[in-house]
């Protein structure tokens, strides 16, 4: 029998519900110490139900469940990051992010936004520098609009004001799925995240942060065009460096194995995801 959410149930158990338990109890594992797996397409559909059950727009919950998922499939713990993040996002508000400069250059003030609603965000605004369509009455202080557009100027948005900073890694498969060459560097602390997305593949590097040449504590830089050359990372000191054919291989386990979750932490996103069908089917 085929669930709502494509996945298969035993025929035997469809429609039987152990006792003490409710439909949206979510999925139980026979042992307290059983590993729980989920498939890649369930990871990413729960996670965006649950986004919409705290109340995030459709597309912007799908994008944040892509990069939480991301996090996951690399081995950067997505679900054990957002768990105890889950009480603060549900229900916020997402402000509108205000947006200064033009041209080739934006900067976005998230104005508090988590990151994981503000990436999106200034991804299409990548986008649009990219393709020299911004609205003249988007920026600040757009440039001559009768000038053409050079796309070999290349193009930055600066992303400040905004929380859960340390997801930036997961901005680089949204540039991958949306097929930019982009690197995204982020500074968390004294350490800086630096993602790049060429051709679909994802390469990440996390160490030191730079004073000189990095991002301030808490901001995010999104650079495409000839300067990603120029800022792509070649830290010799990294406690973390994966590259496009480690990412791949992640990617490849996650697909053939599913993606161990931890069952607590699980059973919270189900319980979130659970409000988002109740409401569809009212």
């Amino acid at each position: 029998m085929t669930r709502r959410d494509g996945s298969q149930t035993d025929r035997k158990q469809a429609g039987r519900t152990p006792t003490g338990s409710t439909p949206t109890d979510g999925p139980h594992t026979d042992r307290p110490d059983q590993e729980l797996r989920v498939s890649l397409n369930e990871l990413e559909t729960r996670y965006a139900r649950a986004f919409e059950g705290m109340g995030t727009p459709a597309g912007l919950a799908r994008d944040a469940a892509r990069m939480v998922a991301a996090h996951d499939v690399w081995g950067l713990g997505g679900l054990d990051a957002l768990a105890p993040r889950l009480d603060r996002l549900d229900g916020a508000a997402i402000p509108q992010p205000q947006v200064t400069g033009g041209d080739t250059e934006l900067s976005l003030d998230a104005r508090g936004a988590s990151l994981l609603h503000a990436g999106a965000m200034a991804m299409d605004l990548l986008e649009t520098l990219i393709a020299g369509t911004l609205a003249p009455d988007t920026a600040a202080a757009p440039g001559d609009p009768d000038r053409p557009h050079d796309p070999d100027a290349g193009s930055t948005v600066h992303l400040s004001g905004c929380s859960d900073v340390d997801f930036a890694a997961g901005l680089s498969a949204l540039a991958a799925e949306r097929g930019l060459t982009v690197v995204i560097r982020a500074r968390v602390g004294d350490r800086v995240i630096c993602a790049t997305a060429c051709g679909g593949e994802v390469a990440l590097v996390r160490g030191p942060a730079k004073p000189d040449s990095d991002p301030d504590d808490g901001t995010v830089d999104l650079i495409a065009g000839p300067r990603v050359a120029e800022t792509t990372s070649r830290r010799r000191q990294a406690d973390l460096r994966l590259t496009g054919n480690a990412v791949q291989a992640r990617e490849r386990d996650a697909i053939d194995q599913g993606i161990a979750v931890d069952p607590d932490n699980w059973q919270r996103v189900y319980a979130l995801g659970a409000r988002f069908l109740v409401r569809d089917e009212v």
